[in-house]
């Protein structure tokens, strides 16, 4: 395994969520308080992806959408659409952001 930049493009349901997931996993194994930050087009992708996310990882994973600022704060990955982001990063909410989905 590397920590290189990847790019990967593929068609809908072929698996880049998965690979996400893998890059998200190897980040927590390697710093001691990781933030990512996920960007998805449409909000309702935002709710699924929370929620499965919540499911699949549980404690581990704390991701929000909303605009309190004390939850993005200790959010591990947060996810929002391309309208929000700018919000969580040039505010300075997110103070380190380790990892781009």
């Amino acid at each position: 395994m590397s920590d290189e930049n990847v790019f990967i493009g593929a068609p809908t349901g072929s698996g880049k969520t998965v690979c996400a997931e893998f890059a998200l996993l190897r980040l927590w194994s390697k710093r001691e308080q990781p933030r990512a930050v996920c960007i998805l087009p449409f909000q309702e992708m935002v709710d699924m992806r929370v929620e499965e996310w919540k499911r699949k990882f549980g404690n581990v994973l704390t991701g929000e959408t909303s605009a309190d600022l004390r939850l993005l704060e200790k959010a591990d990955v947060v996810i929002c659409t391309p309208n929000k982001v700018g919000f969580v990063v040039f505010r300075n909410i997110v103070v380190q952001i380790d990892f781009f989905l």
